[in-house]
């Protein structure tokens, strides 16, 4: 059935009335009705997946971008191909694909990309990433050298560069570009955090410890909690976040009860799902 452009334009008007009062949730569900009718539209897409992103939903995120990923490269040739879809979109449709966790479909669009554009910098470096996070750095390296060919100061491919470098295990060159991207951009968490990482592997350091601070920390509670430096905590309620994977949570609960002893009146530790089993 033909979905009417005027249902499609309340659909997407209800979804940013609810985008805009911070009804992530209704919001995806609105902008998904649009993906529904439009399977191929990769605006539609992205629109639902930031929505879930924003609404705290990962899997949901990683759902939307799959669905119209399949339904673009696997349909005929003609107007609902992926073939014909505008650049850009593929690119951002990579992109999101990437930070989504899934590489080897990031690359993909990211291959249509550079054989639309093969002297963009921009999509070289985003193919040279992709391809190392799938699993193949020993491919990504020629192929961020090219970019880095045209445009050798980027920051950004300089930090790609670093990243292929430890992934390929030579840790002297991957410090080599890394001190090239801070020289560019200093105090730049990514690349902060891809020093502490390729510092701490060769053995724990103060150094190597500060700039792992960098990571990106989990998004706080949807109330008026505020993150904890170490003030007092008489009379309070702290909660412990699960930040990284499900062995750190066993690794650290053991100073759980150290927050009791600081004088919090209640400790609530979040784990993974599997904790529980």
């Amino acid at each position: 059935m033909t979905q009417r452009p005027s249902d499609i334009e309340a659909w997407l008007v209800s979804g940013q009335t609810a985008l805009d009062a911070g009804q992530h949730a209704e919001a995806a569900a609105a902008f998904a009705r649009v993906q529904d009718a439009l399977p191929s539209e990769i605006t539609a897409a992205l629109m639902v997946a930031n929505a879930w992103r924003l609404a705290g939903n990962p899997v949901a995120v990683r759902h939307a971008l799959l669905a119209v990923f399949h339904h673009a490269t696997d349909a005929a040739p003609g107007p609902a191909s992926i073939e014909n879809a505008d650049v850009t979109a593929i690119y951002e449709l990579g992109a999101a694909l990437l930070d989504a966790g899934a590489p080897t479909e990031a690359r993909h669009l990211f291959e249509r990309v550079v054989r639309k554009r093969p002297k963009d910098p921009a999509a070289l470096g985003a193919l040279a990433g992709a391809t190392r996070a799938d699993g193949d750095p020993q491919r990504a390296w020629p192929i961020v050298q090219r970019a880095m060919a045209i445009a050798p100061k980027q920051p950004a491919l300089l930090l790609t560069a670093a990243q292929i470098r430890h992934a390929l295990g030579d840790l002297t060159r991957a410090r080599y570009w890394l001190d090239r991207a801070e020289a560019v951009r200093p105090a730049h968490g990514p690349t902060r955090l891809q020093r502490a990482l390729t510092s701490l592997i060769s053995g724990p350091s103060a150094a190597g410890w500060a700039d792992f601070e960098h990571r990106g920390l989990p998004t706080p509670p949807a109330t008026d909690a505020v993150a904890w430096h170490g003030e007092s905590l008489e009379g309070r309620s702290i909660l412990v976040t699960a930040e990284q994977g499900q062995g750190d949570n066993f690794q650290f609960v053991r100073f759980a009860a150290e927050l009791s002893r600081r004088g919090a009146s209640r400790v609530v530790v979040e784990c993974h799902p599997g904790a529980l089993s």
